[in-house]
């Protein structure tokens, strides 16, 4: 399995800025707005049945702290209670399938491989799992429509995006970022 990907801390890939991520999970919001709803929701399912390769795994498969993974080859690896879930529309496992879809989007596996040996700290622009989950916050939040809406509970703005309250805070605190 070292094909798999799933570190922890994240590897060192190249610099991208929140405004970028946002940039480029936005432009694939606005290239497939046929997945995204009247209120702004992404539909994860029906962007991982498109735009990526997956097998939904017996739980047991996978590290008993992974609910995904990608795989070098591009291929999310899942477990069947994240997709079970996913299905049912629960915010962690739709953030978790943003996040592996992230990886892709953002091309971290050539990217990890060209800058094996890096030793270091890896600052947090380099980050592949900080920026992983930069790209799947604005993917499942458009961050001029959380613009528009900000006045908003953040409760309701979760049940909007489908998000986790944390996820739209997060998006809220960066906007002046990405705007």
């Amino acid at each position: 399995m070292s094909d798999i990907f799933y570190a922890d801390k994240g590897v060192r890939v190249y610099p991208r800025s929140i405004a970028k991520i946002a940039s480029l999970a936005g432009l694939f919001r606005l290239q497939n707005n046929e997945f995204v709803d009247k209120n702004g929701r992404i539909d994860m399912y029906r962007v991982l049945e498109k735009h990526a390769l997956y097998n939904v795994l017996e739980d047991d498969l996978l590290p008993s702290n992974i609910e995904a993974c990608s795989s070098q080859d591009g291929t999310i690896l899942i477990s069947e209670t994240t997709f079970n879930n996913l299905c049912d529309g629960q915010h962690r496992a739709r953030f978790t399938i943003a996040h592996e879809f992230g990886h892709i989007m953002l091309n971290h596996f050539s990217e990890i491989s060209l800058n094996r040996g890096s030793e270091g700290e890896i600052k947090t622009f380099c980050n592949s799992e900080w920026q992983a989950n930069e790209f799947a916050g604005w993917l499942l939040v458009d961050p001029l429509d959380l613009k528009t809406n900000a006045a908003l509970p953040i409760p309701l703005l979760s049940m909007k995006y489908g998000a986790s309250n944390e996820c739209i805070e997060r998006r809220l605190s960066k906007l002046d970022k990405v705007l």
